[in-house]
């Protein structure tokens, strides 16, 4: 659905998941933004900070962020990375997750420099290999 009326040309700006677990694990991503900018559309990215889904069983009242349903990247350095490298793939903006604390630490990121060098883009890898993306392409 997403893909079909990112291609008819229908809507000026998409608001999408642009997350580098996602891209790496899950193949998530890449369709509808290579779509949205065939089309000359602005790119809105949700997720960016996202890390992995909660553990199963955990309660949301025991989670460090409790208004997220997602684990989300709280480590600043880790943050820094996250939103450089989902605005380093063309996107318009980047929106935090609802957490007040993610808000004020993506704010503090937002003068940063959006191209990863070679060695942060590998660190990020590294991490993704490790966890379990939040969508996965079906």
């Amino acid at each position: 659905m997403a893909l079909a009326a990112v291609a008819s040309g229908v809507f000026d700006t998409i608001l999408y998941p642009v997350n580098f677990v996602c891209h790496q694990r899950g193949k998530f991503d890449q369709e509808v933004l290579k779509a949205a900018r065939a089309e000359g559309m602005g790119l809105l990215a949700l997720k960016a900070m996202a890390m992995t889904p909660w553990p199963k069983g955990s309660k949301r009242q025991d989670r460090s962020h409790p208004k997220c349903w997602y684990q989300p990247v709280d480590d600043p350095a880790l943050v820094a990375l996250a939103l450089r490298w989902t605005l380093a793939q063309g996107v318009t903006s980047a929106i935090p997750p609802g957490d007040e604390n993610l808000f004020r630490i993506a704010l503090n990121m937002a003068s940063l420099e959006a191209e990863l060098a070679p060695a942060e883009a590998t660190a990020l890898r590294t991490v993704a290999a490790k966890l379990n993306p939040i969508f996965t392409r079906a």
